[in-house]
């Protein structure tokens, strides 16, 4: 898709690795940025609230985000569980 998109000439991004997913982006005639995404083998499992430790990483985010701590100090909000998770298994 993305070598066919660029062959006719449209704006195109990517791909992008997101973890879980690929991503790839056009822009279409309006200028709106249209994303297209394929699942990895491990998305699944990477999504699995019963293993993934999200839930948790939320939690501990939320409650160091009253004190100012949040995860990482002075990281910006987590944009997603995912990535709170993500970041949970990288801090003490």
């Amino acid at each position: 898709m993305l070598a066919e998109g660029r062959a006719r000439g449209i704006e195109c991004r990517g791909p992008s690795d997101h973890g879980m997913i690929d991503s790839i982006y056009f822009r279409d005639p309006n200028g709106y940025v249209i994303e297209l995404c394929a699942k990895r083998a491990d998305h699944d499992a990477q999504m699995d609230p019963a293993s993934n430790g999200a839930r948790e990483a939320l939690q501990r985010w939320t409650a160091g985000k009253a004190t100012g701590a949040g995860l990482s100090g002075a990281r910006a909000p987590v944009a997603s569980s995912l990535e709170a998770a993500r970041l949970a298994g990288s801090t003490a």
